[in-house]
C-alpha cells in the first residue's frame, strides 16, 4: 500500500468495497473454475498494480523472484509490463517469462522436463489464499 496499490483490509480496501461475490472468492481456484472471465475481469480490474513506482518491497520481491523465490502469473498481453517494473528495480533485471497459457491442458499446469516429457504440476495443499498483509 506504500505505492498507492490497494489491499483487503484497509477503509478503501477490497473488503470494503460492493462486489456480485466476496473478494475471497472471487480470488479462489474454485470460483476461477466456475467463472473465469468474471475471475480476470475482477484481477485485471482491482488486483492488478500497473502504473506504480516501485517501493522497497517491490525491490525484496524483485530479490525473492530473482532468487527463484517469485513467480507471478500475468495476462499475456501485460506480461511485458510487468518484467519492465520488475526490471525497472535494479534487483529484477533477470525477471523472465517462462511459461504460457493455453487450452491445451485447462486448469492445469504442465512442465516441460530436461529430457523432452511433461509432467503435470501438482496444485498446492490447504487453502488457496492470497497471502497479502
Amino acid at each position: 500500500t506504500e505505492s498507492g496499490i490497494k489491499d483487503f483490509r484497509s477503509v478503501d480496501g477490497l473488503y470494503s468495497q460492493k462486489f456480485d461475490y466476496p473478494p475471497e472468492e472471487i480470488i479462489s481456484h474454485s470460483f476461477y473454475e466456475r467463472n473465469p472471465e468474471y475471475f480476470f475481469r475482477f484481477y485485471r480490474e482491482k488486483m492488478l498494480p500497473l502504473g506504480f513506482e516501485p517501493n522497497v518491497t517491490h525491490r525484496v520481491l524483485a530479490r525473492w523472484e530473482q532468487e527463484g523465490k517469485l513467480l507471478a502469473v500475468v495476462a499475456a498481453d501485460r506480461a511485458e509490463e510487468a518484467l519492465s517494473l520488475l526490471r525497472g528495480c535494479g534487483e529484477g533485471e533477470n525477471a523472465a517469462v517462462i511459461g504460457t497459457v493455453t487450452a491445451r491442458y485447462p486448469g492445469k499446469v504442465v512442465l516441460k522436463t530436461a529430457f523432452g516429457g511433461t509432467r503435470v504440476l501438482s496444485k498446492l495443499s490447504g487453502a488457496q489464499l492470497p497471502r497479502i498483509c
